[in-house]
């Protein structure tokens, strides 16, 4: 066998074998979306924009807090919101299968995350005030 023939084996099983690693990858992926409707949410990004700044404002932004002993998620407004309440959206990037949503009337919201696995959670908020939709992002890690 002379060398051209050694460089075309080499080649021959070089791509073989790049071919099947992207197979095994393919196959074996997850690819979660974090929203379902992502085209949509992004025609909106600048309403969604606006929400944020509103409840950045020091008279409408919340106060989170996680205890670990209790494993207790404590969200409240200083300031007491219409009886509309407020929403929200616990979700991870990592799998949207554990996502919860919690709707209250109220100006707090405590939810026990016993069942909730352990890692990094990202909260959104969102509420109406004077009229504005305004909303609130945070990371939290439990």
């Amino acid at each position: 066998m002379n060398w051209g023939k050694g460089i075309v084996l080499v080649l021959v099983f070089f791509v073989a074998f790049m071919a099947t690693m992207v197979g095994i990858v393919v196959k074996h992926a997850q690819v979660d979306l974090v929203v379902e409707n992502y085209y949509e949410q992004e025609v909106r990004y600048g309403e969604q924009m606006e929400a944020l700044k509103q409840g950045l404002k020091e008279r409408h932004k919340p106060s989170i807090s996680f205890n670990q002993e209790s494993r207790r998620l404590e969200v409240w407004f200083s300031k007491t919101l219409p009886d509309q309440g407020f929403n929200c959206h616990l979700y991870r990037a990592s799998n949207s299968k554990e996502d919860l949503f919690f709707r209250t009337e109220g100006n707090q919201l405590m939810v026990s995350m016993n069942e909730a696995p352990v890692g990094q959670w990202t909260i959104k908020l969102d509420w109406e005030v004077e009229g504005k939709a305004a909303a609130f992002q945070s990371e939290i890690t439990i």
